[in-house]
């Protein structure tokens, strides 16, 4: 159940126009939306939505899909904005993986699953894979390259026969059907032998995806690609899953159709077959096809019209985002496309904007060399700024073709004091804490590792001189020279804080270096202790509070922050995953595992967000409200729009196009993907897919577009620059060097000018940009003399900057200290240079502490539930590690047992309702055994050792619960019920309510929280401020008030705790329940978390300890 509150006003068709009011009231059948760039598309959706749901479409069988999760739960909000949030979640918007997952827990007997799976990720897929492999004897051709190799390559395969819509079957037959048919296709000897081995690797890539099929199924795991593969193949052969399903999807809506695999296509068809003519409207533009590396088929208009045969297309060609020069050059460049579904689609500016704003334009610069882009951008950006101070950063981007070019411009960017931020997907397994933490985990695994050694004496707290460890080291590796195959090998740790220090030279030899060395041998024995008998979650706990990890190093706000989310995410990466190891699930299984993590992906993808679901990670940045220049990739670009757009590298090989891979081979032969009747061949569609990355980068731009790249006389291979400079497409023809002009004529002169700073720069950044910078200006001093033509007068220029460069450094350094400057550097550039550091950001001159840099006040609308306002009411400091930093709590046994309770509770009372509805007869107490029994061997499918206690007190709860206190007379009106209504008390925030079960009779309603733990006092005998019963009845009063909190409807009824060790209850009134606490205890938990109330919680020992340093309240 949800609640509702009052919808906007909105009228579907307001101000479209004629093209898309007629897509969004169209109704004779199959559509095709083709969305150009800037045309409205996501408009037209929500629009032709609502218009269904107000000409009598039922809103819970309107179906929408979407790419991912973010642009599903931003439909749903834009529709609650237009309908109401009931009827908004009525609908059913899904991603296509999100729809097929929901499809299989419907009809999860049907499709040969158990009642709970879980998504098998790359380690446990490697192992498995291994065990088949090995077990069936597969790719012995490839033993000398490493199976793990084989394997990679044949998952790789088997995901892109996955999306071709094959299954182990008809991939067998396909191949199989080649087989027979190699001796008619008139090969020669050597190409039928070649022919005859690739059929004999695919035959073993068959065999291995048909043992992971057979082995996923029976350990109740499913891949990320099953969610479609199992889907299409139970709608396929079950004839009544199929019927409902498409009765439950009458109105279907799919944004971003051009991105889509031949799997999805098919999941259409079976819910949207053609020859019902269904009232399903695709929406994309295949010019905008970038994820054919992911598996998408650019030719998804193609392939809809030939299955829905009759289907009407609806262009949308009025652009609303782009002035007309921009056009005119994406236009250009998407007309050479190879192929396209209609080739006569061009965009336009919509008549409506009228004329173009000041300054439109398309500009191709001329580089000398590709290095120099950064400079000529940052030289550009200056002169924007000069002419127009009111732009603000965020309203410039630069789209670059990888993420290295980003890099490249960014540090020029830095330097030159232009804020910038790169739009990379988060990725914590950078960060210095984290690799000090793995660090140690491999010390602690490998104790004569001296690598890792080295990095924890050189970085915080210890920080050894790198002589003082490289001389131990060197020292160690002497000693194990000597004793190798004795007993008299000592780890490394152990060594240095006794032998090590004191056999090092004088000078080396000092107190500070003694005390490092003794603390961190002490820190290793402590830890290599621990390592051997607990799981690695603890351990990995520990490293993180002796090491200093967070701590240790002085980092400013954002960088302390940033610090305490990747260490985090560590942790939570590590909890999540434990249940996966390989017992004992200690230190040592977990690094194993992501060894096999970054064996089977090429790179290590720890904690990577993207790893179980494979959803596009969207661009993040770490302050979404700062003002800066966005740096993000094409891919990462799509959607969004800017004022001024730079597009660095438009030159092959390595930017726009990337050709680099032009003529590799596909993952699969065209035979077997299906993809004979593509007559492109891969090169020229790889072509395809390179251009349209290049328009889409383009059509990110509003007023401005500057096109940046080396350009050679002519070109062999395709080139952007060279066909929009020979064509008639207004593009405005630059040169780097006029650009760079007085900003930069040279990196040493850029060098010389006055500072820029804002005064929003910390004192730390201030301090290390000068720095860089002065460094830089040295080295370009030298650079310039280091020539052998140089006469007397160069010579004399580069020593006059040499020097300019040391009394920038003096002046820095007198600022960092706090020094004033003496006469003869007061004067400028230098006083300039001190009086700007001596002004930034005062308050971050010191390290700031985790907890300031952490501890935020959050910002509303807030969402609650009982269990997180309970959690806040304890500890606020631990709510905030667990649900904003989203560490997980572990698991005990108690909550192991409480989970699968209350899961067989709820698939009881579920078939208990529904026998009453359809008058057959109720479920007893042996089905419910029976149902704890199969979610408690489920819960342990993937593990060999099983805890026969907990089965027992499983047994034992649900049988308490069946004979004291089920009645089979009871009216059960809702399992696991889901409220969620809006609290007004500083702004509206939603609480969730997830109510176990609700009864209804003659006297009221009865709200039911089953407990599993023991029957304490205050569970037998509830108070009248209860949080959990007070929120549980406010639920139940907004839903029968439509959505008001405050509503005149006053339910009836009792709220009990079930209490299922005993079989006793604890009941109170609906009258007896203060409400006007129970608001309270709300209101000031909403207070708490807005103004950044995070103490901890008096005597807490749980997660809130990771932000103390040494573990001290605060």
């Amino acid at each position: 159940m949800s609640t509702t509150t009052e919808p906007t006003q909105h009228d579907p068709l307001a101000s479209l126009n004629s093209a898309q009011r007629d897509a969004v009231v169209y109704s004779g059948g199959p559509l095709i939306v083709l969305a150009g760039p800037g045309t409205g598309k996501t408009r037209v959706i929500i629009s032709r939505i609502v218009q269904m749901i107000r000409d009598g479409a039922e809103p819970g069988r309107v179906l929408a899909l979407t790419f991912t999760n973010k642009a599903a739960g931003e439909l749903r909000e834009r529709l609650a904005s237009a309908l109401g949030p009931e009827v908004a979640e009525a609908v059913g918007a899904y991603t296509f993986n999100g729809f097929g997952a929901h499809i299989l827990r419907r009809f999860a007997d049907l499709a040969g699953l158990p009642p709970t799976t879980r998504l098998i990720d790359p380690a446990q897929k490697i192992r498995m894979m291994r065990t088949i492999v090995a077990d069936r004897g597969l790719f012995a051709d490839a033993v000398a390259g490493g199976l793990d190799s084989a394997i990679i390559e044949a998952s790789a395969q088997i995901n892109a026969m996955h999306c071709a819509a094959l299954t182990p079957a008809s991939a067998r037959e396909r191949v199989e059907a080649r087989r027979d048919a190699l001796p008619g296709l008139g090969l020669d000897d050597e190409d039928a032998e070649a022919a005859r081995a690739e059929i004999r690797h695919l035959l073993d890539v068959v065999s291995l995806w048909e043992g992971f099929d057979r082995a996923c199924l029976e350990a109740g795991l499913i891949s990320f690609d099953d969610q479609l593969g199992r889907t299409n193949r139970l709608l396929e052969g079950n004839e009544s899953a199929r019927s409902i399903v498409r009765a439950d999807c009458r109105w279907i809506v799919v944004d971003e159709f051009q991105d889509v695999n031949a799997a999805q296509i098919e999941l259409l068809r079976q819910i949207a077959p053609p020859e019902a003519s269904p009232d399903l409207c695709v929406v994309g533009d295949d010019d905008q096809a970038i994820y054919g590396f992911r598996g998408a088929d650019d030719r998804a208009f193609e392939h809809f019209r030939r299955i829905w045969p009759g289907v009407e297309t609806i262009p949308l060609e009025e652009n609303y985002r782009s002035a007309t020069p921009i056009l005119s050059v994406a236009n250009e460049i998407i007309t050479r496309a190879n192929r396209r579904f209609q080739e006569d689609k061009k965009i336009r500016r919509a008549d409506v904007l009228g004329a173009d704003p000041a300054g439109s334009a398309v500009e191709a610069v001329r580089l000398e060399n590709e290095h120099q882009a950064g400079d000529v951008i940052a030289a550009m950006i200056r002169r924007v700024l000069s002419e127009d101070p009111e732009l603000p950063l965020r309203r410039i981007a630069v789209i670059a073709r990888t993420w290295k070019d980003l890099d490249t411009i960014n540090e020029a960017l830095r330097i030159e004091g232009i804020a910038s931020r790169i739009a990379r997907p988060p990725t914590p397994s950078r960060d210095q804490g984290v690799l000090d933490i793995v660090a140690w985990a491999r010390l602690l695994l490998d104790p004569g590792c001296t690598p890792h050694a080295v990095r924890i004496l050189r970085r915080p707290p210890n920080q050894l001189p790198v002589n003082t460890v490289l001389e131990l080291r060197q020292r160690y590796l002497a000693r194990q020279s000597r004793v190798e195959g004795t007993d008299n090998v000592l780890p490394f740790a152990t060594w240095a804080a006794g032998e090590g220090a004191a056999g090092l030279p004088d000078e080396l030899n000092d107190p500070h270096t003694r005390a490092v060395l003794h603390r961190f041998g002490e820190t290793w024995s402590a830890l290599r202790e621990m390592s051997a008998t607990s799981p690695a979650t603890d351990v990995i706990g520990e490293i993180v509070r002796r090491a200093g990890v967070i701590h240790a190093e002085m980092l400013d706000a954002r960088a302390r922050a940033a610090r305490v989310s990747s260490v985090v995410g560590l942790m939570r990466f590590a909890a999540e995953r434990a249940d996966r190891l390989e017992e004992p699930g200690d230190l040592r299984a977990f690094m194993a595992y992501c060894d096999d993590l970054e064996e089977f992906d090429g790179k290590n993808r720890m904690y990577t967000p993207d790893m179980l679901t494979h959803e596009p990670v969207d661009a993040e940045f770490d302050d979404d409200t700062a003002d800066a220049v966005q740096l993000l990739t094409a891919h990462a670009a799509k959607g969004l729009e800017f004022d001024t757009v730079f597009v660095p590298r438009v030159a092959p090989p390595h930017g726009y196009p990337k050709s680099s891979t032009r003529n590799e081979e596909p993952v699969l032969p065209v035979w077997v993907a299906g993809e004979e009747d593509d007559d492109r061949g891969p090169g020229v569609a790889r072509d395809d897919e390179e251009r349209r990355l290049f328009y889409v980068a383009c059509t990110r731009a509003e007023r401005r577009l500057v096109l940046l790249g080396k350009v050679p006389k002519k070109s062999g291979s395709m080139n952007f620059l060279i066909e929009l400079l020979g064509s008639d497409a207004p593009v405005v023809e630059r040169e780097a060097g006029d650009l760079l002009g007085p900003f930069a004529p040279d990196p040493a002169d850029r060098l010389l000018r006055p500072l820029d700073w804002k005064a929003s720069m910390s004192r730390r950044e201030a301090i290390r940009s000068a720095r860089r910078e002065a460094r830089l200006l040295a080295s370009g001093a030298l650079d310039s003399a280091d020539r052998a033509d140089i006469d007397e007068r160069g010579v004399l220029e580069a020593a006059d900057r040499l020097g300019n460069a040391a009394m920038r450094l003096a002046a820095i350094a007198r600022a960092e200290s706090g020094v004033s400057l003496p006469s003869w550097l007061d004067r400028d550039p230098f006083r300039t240079i001190y009086n700007t550091i001596r002004a930034a950001g005062e308050e971050d001159a010191e390290p700031v502490s985790a907890l300031r840099a952490v501890l935020r006040p959050l910002p509303p609308p807030l969402w609650l539930s009982f269990t997180g306002m309970k959690q806040w009411e304890q500890c606020p400091r631990c709510y905030y590690v667990n649900n904003v930093l989203r560490l997980p709590q572990p698991e005990g046994s108690p909550i192991v047992v409480g989970k699968i309770t209350h899961s067989a509770l709820q698939v009881f009372y579920e078939r208990f309702r529904a026998a009453g509805e359809r008058g057959e007869p109720e479920p007893g107490l042996e089905e419910l055994l029976a149902i704890g029994d199969r979610m408690f061997a489920a819960a342990w499918a993937d593990t060999d050792i099983v805890d026969p206690e907990q089965r027992r007190q499983i047994r034992a709860l649900l049988r308490n619960c069946y004979e004291h206190m089920h009645d089979d007379r009871q009216n059960v009106v809702g399992v696991e019920e889901k409220y969620r209504f809006t609290y007004p008390y500083r702004g509206e925030h939603t609480i969730t309510a997830k109510i176990d079960r609700i009864d209804v009779s003659g006297e009221g309603y009865r709200i039911i929280d089953y407990k599993t733990g023991q029957a304490s006092k205050s569970l037998l005998e509830p108070k009248k401020d209860d949080l959990q019963l007070g929120v549980y009845m406010l639920a139940l009063r907004a839903s029968i008030n439509e959505g008001d909190v405050n509503g005149e409807n006053i339910p009836a009824g009792v709220a009990e705790y079930w209490c299922l060790t005993t079989g006793e209850r604890g009941v109170i009134g609906f009258d007896d329940i203060d409400e006007r606490k129970i608001r309270r205890k709300i209101e000031k938990t909403i207070d708490g978390m807005l103004d950044g109330d995070f103490k901890r919680g008096r005597g807490c020992t749980g997660a809130c300890d990771l932000l103390e340093p040494g573990g001290s309240a605060e």
